[in-house]
């Protein structure tokens, strides 16, 4: 009897503590919801997913990243199938910046319960984007598309960050080359270029040449003509004198 009415005590402060922590939640303060959120956890960690969904979410948001990790470890463990604790395994995971865990997380609260809020569909979308996973960003997006139809950050902004996104990255793709490619490149270029050089150096100066012959020739052939007017003039101012 005894053992009863000190669990139905637990359960009633338990209770107590997730209004009282719901309250600072709405009021935004968050460092006294993560209190009361941790101290319901401390009397029985099998609380509901809700709560640890909560304390992961607002762990994250004021930067207290030992107690997310710490919780989000624990309640993956407890509950290895619910959406809502993904979501807010994506939140923590996206705030330290470990991208894969964060897509991971995001896409498995989407695979569990596809209603999930459009910030997450969007979040999402928006990682995949930075990893440069288009086609799997175009097939999420599909998805949200389906659920958010009137959805103007989904189907227009996010559209069209896919399509740009995509796009500058094929154009570097198209020539970009690896390291072995890059090499043969390079040793190609270094066996071509001395007989290249050659053969341009060879050709101006046969160039050369021929333009230096061709002056002459006509210098010459002016110099001749100059002379034999000379002498046909000469020839017209005698008989030109002649009786």
């Amino acid at each position: 009897m005894t053992t009863k009415t000190q669990n139905q005590n637990i359960e009633n402060q338990i209770e107590e503590l997730h209004t009282q922590a719901v309250n600072k939640h709405k009021q935004n303060h968050l460092g006294d919801a993560l209190n009361l959120y941790l101290q319901s956890i401390e009397l029985n960690e099998l609380q509901s997913e809700w709560i640890y969904a909560n304390a992961i979410t607002v762990s994250a948001q004021i930067g207290n990243y030992d107690t997310a990790h710490n919780l989000t470890t624990k309640a993956n463990r407890i509950y290895t199938n619910s959406a809502e604790i993904a979501r807010a395994s994506g939140i923590f995971f996206h705030k330290i910046n470990h991208l894969d865990k964060a897509i991971a997380s995001y896409q498995k609260s989407i695979n569990l319960d596809s209603n999930q809020p459009e910030w997450v569909y969007a979040k999402l979308i928006d990682l995949l984007i930075q990893s440069k996973l288009y086609d799997h960003a175009i097939e999420v997006k599909k998805t949200a598309t389906q659920h958010f139809p009137q959805s103007k950050i989904i189907n227009q902004q996010l559209e069209q960050k896919i399509h740009q996104s995509s796009y500058a990255f094929n154009q570097t793709q198209k020539y970009s080359y690896t390291a072995e490619e890059k090499q043969q490149l390079l040793s190609s270029q270094a066996r071509e270029t001395p007989q290249d050089i050659e053969h341009c150096v060879d050709l101006t100066i046969s160039e050369l040449r021929r333009k230096l012959t061709d002056s002459a020739i006509v210098e010459r052939y002016s110099i001749l003509l100059n002379q034999l007017l000379c002498h046909i003039n000469e020839g017209k101012k005698k008989w030109m004198l002649m009786p």
